[in-house]
C-alpha cells in the first residue's frame, strides 16, 4: 500500500499541537508542524542576492558560474519550505531558536541575526546555510543527550555563519572549476584511451571532498568559537567534547539487548525460536565485529579528532573540567524530538525503524500509551508493507557497517513470513493495545486489526469508514482511509 507524499503530508499537517510539559511517561500527542510563511522566506533570501558581487571574480565565465551556484543554493532552501520539510513557531522550532538567541546574547551578536529551522529529516545533521540561517534535523535533535550539546552545536553553526564560511566555500568552488589547473585536469581524462569513465568519477569524488563540506580548519575554527559562545552565554564548555564524541557515533543505531521472546510472544501466537537462531559460527550470516563504518562516510567526520582538539584548547585556557558528561534526565524538549522521529518513521512507512527505536524507549517509559501503540502500528505496517511486496522498503537489509543489535533485529524481522506478522499483529493488539475508546491512536490500532485483510471490500471500507467518523480529521484519519479504500463500482457494458 503506497503513501503518496501529498498523503504524508496531509498526516503531518493534521496532527494537534499540545504541550511537551505533558507527563511522557504516560503518553504523547504529537505536535504541529507549519512551513515557514513564504514571505518570510523571500525576506531571509534576500541578502544573498549581493554574494556574486561580494566576491569581485574576475572573469565573466566565473561570474556566471556563481550566478547559477548562487541560485541552485537559494533555491533548495524555497523548495524545501515549499514542501513542507522546515517548520517554524512550534514549540521544538521555538526551542532551538531560543538557544541561538542565548547564544548570540551572551556574545555580543546582532539580536535577529541568526534564524534557526528545524527540518523534518532523519538525518543526524545540522549546518548553516548563510547569511544567519541555521538548520536543525529532527535526527539529531532526537539524539542529543544534553542542551549544552545542542548549544554547542547551533554555536558551532553561528561560527560558520560569522566566519562566511559557506560564501568563501562557494567562491573558491567557482574559481577552482573555472581555473587551467581544472580545465586541464578535464582534458587530460578525455585524452585518455581507457577508463575515462572512472577517472571522472574519481575527479567528482574529490570535488564533492574538497568543496561538499566544511574544510578540516573551517571545521576547527567553528569548534574553537563554539566554545567561546558556549562560556560566554554560560553553557558548560565540555558539552562541546561531549557532542564530537556523540557525532562520531551517530550514524549508528542505539545497541539494544532485546528480549524477544517478552516483546513477540503471546497467547494465542507463541514465540518461534527459530526466528533468532544464529547460524553455526555464532553469527546471523556475518561477523559484524570485524566492521566499523570508515571515517569518510559518516555524516561527521574527523569527530575525534575535533573532540581531542577542544579538549586540548580546554585545558590550555585553564578549564580543568572536561569530563564527558552525559545529562541522565533529557531536556523535556530533547525527548519531545525522539517522540516526534517515531511519528516521522511512521508517517515515511519505515516501520523497521519505529519498531527499533520505539523498543529502546519504552525502557525508560514502560507505560507510555503511545510507545505502546507504536509497537503496534509498526508491526501492522510490515505486515502491510509485505503483503504489498515492497518489505525492503519499510525493513531494510543488514549490512556490515550496522550494530551488532540492530543488524540482528533486521535479519529477525526478515525471517517473519506474511502470517507470521499478521498474527504478531493481531495477537499484540489484543493484549497489549489499551482497549478501545481510551485515544484515537488505540482505536486506529483496533480497527486496523479488525480490517487487517487488505481485499478491497465494502465491509473493510466500512470498518475504516467508522473510524473516521467517530475521531474526524486527525493524524491518523488519511492514514486508515488509504489503508482501505472504497472499491470502485465496475461499468456494465452497453
Amino acid at each position: 500500500v503506497n503513501v503518496s507524499p501529498l498523503l504524508l503530508l496531509l498526516m503531518a499537517m493534521t496532527t494537534f499541537t499540545t504541550s511537551i510539559a505533558q507527563n511522557s511517561s504516560q503518553n504523547y500527542s504529537c505536535l504541529y508542524f507549519a512551513p515557514p510563511d513564504e514571505e518570510e522566506v523571500t525576506r531571509l533570501l534576500d541578502p544573498f542576492s549581493s554574494w556574486v558581487e561580494d566576491m569581485e571574480l574576475e572573469s565573466k565565465e566565473e561570474r556566471k558560474q556563481a550566478e547559477e551556484f548562487l541560485e541552485s543554493h537559494t533555491g533548495s532552501l524555497k523548495k524545501w519550505a515549499k514542501d513542507s520539510l522546515f517548520s517554524q513557531g512550534d514549540d521544538l522550532s521555538n526551542y532551538l531558536q531560543s538557544i541561538a538567541d542565548k547564544l548570540a546574547e551572551g556574545n555580543g551578536m546582532p539580536k535577529g541575526h541568526f534564524h534557526v529551522f528545524l527540518n523534518l529529516s532523519d538525518v543526524p545533521n545540522a549546518f548553516n546555510f548563510g547569511e544567519g540561517i541555521i538548520i536543525v534535523n529532527l535526527g539529531l535533535l532526537a539524539r542529543l543527550n544534553s542542551e549544552s550539546e545542542l548549544a554547542f552545536i547551533i554555536g558551532h553553526e553561528m561560527a560558520h555563519d560569522r566566519e562566511k564560511h559557506v560564501f568563501h566555500g562557494l567562491k573558491d568552488k567557482v574559481i577552482y572549476l573555472e581555473s587551467d589547473a581544472y580545465n586541464q585536469r578535464v582534458k587530460e581524462i578525455e585524452d585518455m584511451p581507457y577508463n575515462r569513465l572512472a577517472a571522472m568519477r574519481q575527479l567528482k569524488y574529490e570535488i564533492l571532498s574538497r568543496f561538499g563540506e566544511h574544510s578540516r580548519e573551517h571545521e576547527l575554527v567553528s569548534d574553537s568559537l563554539a566554545l567561546v559562545y558556549l562560556k560566554n552565554a554560560g553553557y558548560p564548555t565540555n558539552g562541546g567534547v561531549s557532542a564530537l564524541l556523540l557525532l562520531d557515533q551517530i550514524d549508528e543505531r542505539p545497541v539494544q539487548d532485546i528480549e524477544y521472546p517478552r516483546y513477540f510472544g503471546f497467547r494465542d501466537y507463541a514465540f518461534n525460536p527459530d526466528w533468532i537462531k544464529k547460524n553455526q559460527g555464532g553469527g546471523w550470516g556475518s561477523n559484524l565485529d570485524q566492521y566499523k563504518l570508515p571515517d569518510s562516510l559518516k555524516t561527521h567526520p574527523s569527530c575525534a579528532l575535533r573532540a581531542e582538539a577542544i579538549r586540548r584548547q580546554l585545558l590550555a585556557s585553564g578549564n580543568t573540567d572536561t569530563a564527558v558528561t552525559v545529562n541522565p534526565n533529557l531536556h523535556k524538549q530533547l525527548l519531545a524530538a525522539r517522540f516526534e522521529q517515531l511519528e516521522w518513521y511512521k508517517n515515511n512507512g519505515m516501520y523497521a525503524d519505529l519498531l527499533y527505536e520505539t523498543l529502546a524507549m519504552q525502557k525508560d517509559h514502560p507505560d507510555n500509551l503511545y510507545l505502546k501503540n507504536s509497537v503496534g502500528l509498526a508491526l501492522y505496517g510490515l505486515y502491510a508493507a509485505q503483503y504489498a511486496h515492497r518489505f525492503s522498503s519499510a525493513c531494510p537489509f543488514a549490512n556490515n557497517y550496522m550494530t551488532e543489535s540492530y543488524a540482528d533485529f533486521l535479519r529477525f524481522l526478515h525471517r517473519l513470513n506474511l502470517k507470521d506478522l499478521k498474527q504478531l499483529f493481531q495477537a499484540y493488539a489484543a493484549e497489549r493495545i489499551p482497549p478501545a475508546g481510551t485515544d484515537d491512536y488505540s482505536d486506529l490500532l483496533h480497527s486496523l486489526s479488525d480490517a487487517i485483510d487488505l481485499e478491497e471490500d465494502l465491509e473493510k471500507h466500512e470498518i475504516a469508514l467508522a473510524y473516521s467518523e467517530k475521531h474526524g480529521e486527525n493524524r491518523h484519519t488519511q492514514f486508515i482511509l488509504q489503508q482501505f479504500q472504497k472499491p470502485k463500482t465496475k461499468k456494465r457494458k452497453r
